[in-house]
């Protein structure tokens, strides 16, 4: 794939993911776009050739780091090949901000291994998240989107107590 392309396909990924979680959630989200890359897993595989290995090693040192989409692009595209899938979905919404998430494979394809049959911007898939019962806040039929930033704090805190309860009871 060359890179033109890919940044295409990326900003026309963006535009449509954005009309999506519009029409399912309530906030406003702001044009200023940044990016979290999120590999599916961060540890090294056997499965992964070196090529890979050492650009999961790079995108590792990225962790939970907001980037501008010309430094998401630059880490997700390697000499032709990009991550043979990118799940793309809004994470959290700011007045100012709204980070979105690349949640993407491991594994670096040339275009011909792209499944161009389901995805209209390959390798990207947009998504909208649907937050559980227990965090959905809703107004006029729409939702949160902020609720990952607030399960993320829940589960922070449980690991700490739990932490706590195994300490005292030695």
């Amino acid at each position: 794939m060359e890179k033109e392309k890919f940044s295409h396909n990326f900003t026309s990924a963006i535009a449509f993911l954005i009309d999506f979680t519009k029409q399912y959630c309530f906030n406003e989200l702001s044009k200023n776009y940044k990016f979290i890359i999120t590999p599916n897993s961060r540890n090294v595989s056997d499965h992964l050739n070196v090529e890979e290995k050492n650009k999961l090693e790079q995108l590792n040192k990225f962790q939970n780091r907001l980037l501008s989409q010309s430094e998401a692009t630059d880490l997700l595209f390697q000499k032709g090949k990009v991550p043979l899938w990118i799940n793309i979905a809004v994470r959290e919404s700011k007045p100012d901000i709204t980070v979105i998430d690349l949640f993407c494979s491991r594994r670096f394809r040339t275009e011909d291994e792209l499944n161009h049959v389901a995805d209209q911007y390959p390798p990207f898939h947009p998504l909208v998240p649907v937050p559980p019962d227990s965090l959905r806040i809703e107004q006029d039929g729409k939702y949160n989107i902020n609720y990952q930033k607030r399960l993320n704090t829940l589960r922070k805190r449980k690991g700490v107590l739990n932490k706590l309860i195994r300490l005292f009871k030695g």
